[in-house]
């Protein structure tokens, strides 16, 4: 498995979710700029780095 060794990867996608989130608590924040802070950490869009090219 892959996995251990990108860990710290989905620690930082998770933490900066946690990041987005946190404006949340901004009132008037425009729900698109958190949705597309959302979409721009995504996983899908970074699924080219996850991807072990031993499991492909």
């Amino acid at each position: 498995m892959g996995f251990p060794r990108y860990l710290p990867t989905y620690t930082l996608l998770f933490a900066s979710h946690i990041y987005c989130a946190l404006p949340l608590c901004a009132p008037g924040l425009p729900r698109s700029a958190l949705a597309s802070c959302f979409h721009a950490n995504s996983p899908s869009n970074v699924s080219g780095i996850l991807v072990d090219p031993a499991f492909e």
